[in-house]
């Protein structure tokens, strides 16, 4: 199915560097090799059972660990006496060899990946957001935000607590999917509103990344979000949701993520201070006021980085914060006098 990736890629650089530095980990590390044959025979041996002979053996899933393997030993000298690898034999019989091997290859090579930001769901700071969320109920307590701290959790928590299809309207009523944002959601919101579009649009995971990395510098050391704090996020996931509509009604051909992440920024840089984000929270949507100048300001904040690009591939642009300085050279005129707020 592929070739042998070198060790360019992080994946089987990390791979290398276990072998190299920590060969005895390389069990408990690596996930191992998924396997077809057509025949094995097998012989008992001071009560156990040994592999002896194997016929039509193919690995299915596995090739880069084989194969980094194989480079440790024979281009880099490395010592691999120390190498275990678990492995998955199915032995297949007749006709459905040639119908379940590339199957099997399919299936093994692609189930669920775990995302970066997987990693973080046991982080303080994202547990007591959602238990934040379990218990805020927005002006009115007619619904709640869900703070998805784990991934699939609110379609989990939605077939927990709505078994019947009455429940599930009142659950959708309550817990409304709009309502829902998730680890990735959250950094991009704030990172936008922090001016930092140009982290944004390096994509959700890496933003996220970035965002865990000054999490200490950003709040200080030992941060616990309280129930101000959870306001406030909520009322800037409603600001980013709004820019988001506003901006796909506008229809741009292109880079409309970037053109979102810019816009929320560059109003937050102008007059981010006079918004008042408590008075967001509790009208639950975006003033009409600041509607207004986003509807007027993302146009212009489009050709901005459209323009200062210059020619250069305008997606890898966006994510250099040499764009970000670019935009705050923009000279955007307000569409009314009304108060923001």
């Amino acid at each position: 199915m592929r070739s042998f990736l070198q060790a360019r890629g992080k994946v089987n650089r990390g791979i290398r560097d276990t072998i190299r530095n920590e060969p005895g980990k390389f069990f408990p590390y690596n996930n191992g090799l998924s396997m077809t044959a057509v025949e094995i025979r097998v012989r008992r041996s001071e009560g156990r059972h040994l592999l002896t002979w194997v016929r039509g053996l193919q690995i299915v899933n596995g090739g880069q660990t084989t194969a980094s393997i194989h480079r440790a030993k024979v281009v880099d000298r490395t010592d691999i006496s120390r190498i275990f690898v678990q492995a998955k034999l199915t032995v297949l019989q007749g006709s459905d060899s040639e119908r379940m091997v590339p199957l099997i290859s399919q299936f093994s090579n692609t189930q669920n990946a775990v995302q970066v930001a997987d990693f973080s769901a046991n982080h303080e700071f994202h547990i007591e957001l959602e238990r934040l969320s379990l218990y805020q109920w927005v002006p009115g307590e007619q619904s709640k935000w869900f703070y998805e701290r784990a991934r699939g959790q609110y379609e989990v928590e939605r077939a927990r607590q709505a078994p019947t299809p009455s429940r599930r309207r009142m659950f959708d009523q309550q817990i409304p999917p709009s309502q829902r944002f998730t680890k990735t959601d959250l950094a991009k919101y704030l990172n936008a509103w922090g001016q930092k579009p140009h982290i944004v649009s390096r994509g959700g995971q890496k933003n996220f990344v970035s965002f865990m990395d000054t999490l200490k510098d950003r709040y200080g050391p030992g941060f616990i979000p309280d129930s101000a704090f959870y306001r406030q996020v909520v009322a800037q996931a409603i600001l980013f949701k709004r820019t988001e509509q506003i901006v796909r009604a506008q229809g741009y051909p292109g880079y409309r993520a970037n053109t979102v992440a810019y816009t929320l920024a560059y109003t937050a840089f102008r007059f981010g201070d006079d918004i008042s984000l408590d008075a967001v929270w509790e009208a639950q949507s975006t003033p009409l006021a600041l509607e207004e100048i986003l509807q007027a300001w993302a146009p212009l904040v489009y050709s901005q980085i459209i323009g200062t690009a210059a020619g250069r591939n305008v997606t890898e642009w966006c994510k250099r914060e040499e764009c970000w300085k670019a935009m705050k050279e923009l000279k955007a005129a307000l569409p009314g006098v009304r108060a923001l707020v």
